[in-house]
């Protein structure tokens, strides 16, 4: 995917985070916002304060800001918290009609502004991998800011596993290929987001050979391209 290309750019342009919030299964509507902040206590980019448009959808902006996203790969799910500003009256007036808000899902959405609708390159298909939770509480509300916790869905007491195998210390993502005939990789269908340019042996010993990468799938090899942080595809919460 060319998206995948660009990340590996110095210079690979802005960044755009959009935001869907899906209340409609606890009596709401859909919510689309593009962020205009890193952190909500930041004033809103002058520049980002303008309503984009992906896939056909209208994000409307809006301070509003997650962390901890990523999986840390030390047992245990992500929780992230969503922090936004309090400027959109109506949705402000519907987070008190539908208790917090509290069950709707929120995705986020990362792309490249030279793929927004209206620009040359426009193209809904390039996108960083989404991430999706379910908003557990509201932690904080006052006229500035909301904050939200959240947690994956098969954390939820009510959530079903997801319909893939759950393993513990292997992951299932799809890894990049080394395309001989191109001699580049190839991203088709890959989930896994590693781009560098440090390669590894499917034994975990580094080679400098880019054809020699491999993964061997396992929670150790995710950390020596990502470090403490990783995007593992497995469970490693799961214990016998």
């Amino acid at each position: 995917m060319p998206i995948l290309a660009d990340v590996q750019k110095s210079a690979p342009g802005r960044l755009v985070t959009l935001y869907k919030m899906d209340a409609r299964e606890i009596g709401g509507d859909v919510y689309y916002f593009t962020s205009t902040v890193t952190s909500v206590d930041q004033a809103p980019d002058p520049e980002l304060n303008t309503t984009v448009s992906f896939g056909g959808i209208p994000y409307h902006p809006m301070p509003i800001a997650g962390t901890d996203f990523e999986l840390t790969g030390k047992g245990s799910l992500p929780t992230p918290k969503l922090a936004m500003g309090t400027q959109l009256a109506a949705f402000v007036a519907a987070i008190l009609g539908l208790d917090d808000i509290v069950g709707a899902t929120v995705t986020r959405t990362r792309t490249f502004e030279r793929y927004l609708d209206g620009q040359p390159g426009a193209d809904a298909s390039q996108k960083l991998l989404e991430d999706t939770f379910i908003i557990s509480r509201m932690s904080s509300f006052n006229a500035i800011s909301i904050e939200w916790e959240m947690k994956a869905s098969i954390a939820l007491d009510t959530g079903k596993l997801p319909r893939r195998p759950m393993t513990s210390g292997w992951c299932g993502f799809r890894y990049r290929l080394w395309d001989p005939a191109t001699e580049t990789f190839d991203y088709t269908g890959v989930a896994c987001p590693y781009l560098g340019i440090v390669y590894f042996k499917q034994d975990g010993t580094p080679t400098d050979l880019a054809k020699e990468d491999r993964c061997g799938k396992q929670l150790g090899d995710c950390r020596l391209r990502f470090g403490g942080t990783v995007p593992f595809g497995g469970f490693p919460g799961l214990r016998e």
